[in-house]
């Protein structure tokens, strides 16, 4: 229960930090919420809501920028992502 506790914190304190830096920093701010990508991956699966939530918000900055390659890139992740999930309830 701490660990998740602690775990929460820390993400809001990365969202804030984050959010500071988009207008300023665009690069460091993807590569910030790529490697938050990776995190959720790693600690909570691919499965888990906040993931989608993240490459969602992630995807609209990238389009903010002027980069719908990239943003059009990661809609094929998400899409795939939610395929998956759903595939995985139809076996269920």
């Amino acid at each position: 229960m701490v660990d998740e506790i602690s775990n929460f914190k820390e993400e809001r304190v990365v969202g804030a930090g984050i959010r500071r830096i988009t207008g300023k920093i665009p690069n460091l701010a993807e590569r910030i919420m790529r490697d938050v990508v990776k995190k959720v991956v790693h600690l909570r699966g691919r499965g888990n809501p906040d993931l989608l939530r993240i490459m969602l918000l992630l995807q609209g900055w990238l389009r903010e920028l002027g980069r719908g390659d990239d943003a059009d890139n990661l809609k094929r992740e998400i899409a795939e992502l939610i395929v998956a999930e759903y595939q995985f309830f139809l076996k269920w």
